[in-house]
């Protein structure tokens, strides 16, 4: 009995397995006249759509039904807004290489005129030599201000390239973002299939393990993808900061031109009031230099006066508190520039005096801090003459800052380091600026137990 049940049960079972292959062997023979039609739907759609770049090269084997993904402009479209895109590149770098040569030979003008100066200023100091000097500073002010002008027209120009590479790497971005929305429908679309379907619809087993190796070799391609958006990415935020960088470096050269404008106007205002009061002669020039000499000297024996007096009684009442940065801080922002540098070999007046500071170009009216803290000891305002500020400071320090258009401070009170003292000045003519001055600037003292020093030794 046990065997006849045995025997029973595997009788059903075989009898099982044969239907199942039967079904499908009927599945095979209805479906089996579509093959060569859904073969060659599949061939003609995977011509007319075409690869995609860097796609799973078995495209015949993807998912029935289901073509590749189109571009939303036509071939004809990309290649002419690449072909538009590579000729504006074109013709920047061109522009951009003829304003470098214009540079180049601005700067060999510029130069030109700089040797011209520095024989002049061996000369003996005349009036006659004066006005060519100035003719020449001129010039060479002129030259710099067209040097500044190029460069700032060369760097909108490198800004206008980098604003394209933005735009190119955008455009890449957001057609790896729609091939990527794509391939993820079509893998959606794909794995909500079950196991019959794919069977009825594909006609054969091998279409479905070709399926399979499809859908593994898209997986690669979404990742290969994601990883090429994550490196676009970055080079775009790279080309942002490189853009900003830019930017920046604009707005300074536009400050600096502002300001050796201003200079140019100051020289240009120069000679023209020397001329006025010297009426061309020689003779009143010289006594115009002796009075400016005597005027130096003046101020100089009046500043290590008043340090020495009021040191002493600082020091006694233990009012000069130690400032914890030996380092001064900049009165006005360096960078537009020093004009003179203490005891300049270059310096119009070095026949007469040294130049006991260093003169940095500002702006006129431009705020003039305090370098560090200490005692305002003298504010002088002498109306159109040389006006200054002196500050004494603990260790032995005080500072002076001359050509001051304005004063806002008062004699025997305090000053913290950053604290606006007053404006800077030096434009000809104006109040503050003295005689002889050539264009606005701050003129910056550093003494040492009363003997000026090089500022520079002692700023950052």
């Amino acid at each position: 009995m046990v065997e006849f049940l045995i025997m029973n049960k595997t009788h059903k079972n075989t009898i099982g397995y044969v239907l199942a292959i039967f079904i499908v062997i009927a599945i095979g023979v209805v479906l089996g006249t579509k093959l060569t039609q859904a073969e060659t739907t599949n061939s003609n759609e995977n011509t007319n759509n075409g690869p995609i770049t860097n796609q799973p090269a078995n495209t015949n084997d993807q998912p029935a039904g289901e073509s590749q993904p189109n571009n939303e402009t036509t071939p004809t479209d990309d290649e002419a807004d690449k072909q538009a895109l590579e000729k504006d590149v074109l013709d920047l770098n061109l522009q951009i290489e003829e304003r470098k040569k214009q540079l180049e030979a601005l700067q060999a003008e510029h130069e030109t005129y700089r040797k011209n100066l520095a024989i002049k200023q061996q000369e003996a100091l005349t009036l006659s030599s004066q006005v060519s000097s100035l003719e020449d500073q001129l010039k060479e002010t002129e030259v710099e201000v067209q040097i500044t002008e190029t460069e700032i027209d060369t760097l909108r120009l490198q800004i206008r390239e980098v604003k394209n590479k933005i735009d190119e790497r955008e455009d890449q971005i957001n057609d790896q973002k729609t091939r990527l929305a794509q391939l993820i429908r079509k893998l959606n679309t794909y794995q909500n299939k079950n196991l019959l379907e794919i069977l009825i619809k594909e006609n054969k087993f091998s279409k479905f393990f070709n399926q399979l190796n499809y859908l593994e070799e898209t997986e690669g391609y979404i990742k290969k993808s994601l990883d090429e958006v994550k490196v676009l990415k970055q080079q775009l935020e790279g080309v942002q900061t490189d853009l900003e960088s830019k930017e920046t470096e604009l707005e300074e050269k536009k400050n600096s031109l502002k300001a050796e404008k201003e200079e140019l106007e100051g020289q240009k205002t120069y000679k023209d009031q020397l001329l006025t009061d010297t009426k061309e002669s020689e003779a009143q020039y010289q006594e115009l230099l002796e009075a400016v000499k005597s005027e130096q000297v003046s101020v100089n024996s009046e500043i290590g006066l008043i340090e020495d007096t009021i040191r002493q009684k600082l020091e006694g009442e233990d009012l000069l508190s130690a400032d914890t940065n030996a380092t001064l801080s900049w009165p006005v922002s360096p960078l537009g520039g020093i004009t003179a540098y203490f005891h300049d070999p270059t310096y119009i007046f070095r026949r007469l005096f040294e130049h006991p500071a260093i003169d940095i170009r500002a702006k006129q009216g431009t705020p003039v801090k305090a370098a560090a803290s200490g005692y305002v000891a003298r504010a002088k305002d002498a109306g159109l003459g040389y006006s200054y500020v002196m500050i004494i400071h603990a260790n032995d320090i005080s500072t002076v800052y001359g050509h001051l258009s304005s004063i806002d401070v008062e004699e025997e009170s305090f000053v913290t380091r950053g604290q606006v003292i007053g404006n800077s000045g030096g434009m000809p003519g104006t109040p503050g600026a003295g005689r002889l001055t050539t264009g606005p600037h701050l003129h910056f003292e550093v003494r040492a137990n009363g003997i000026p020093v090089n500022p520079i030794d002692y700023l950052p």
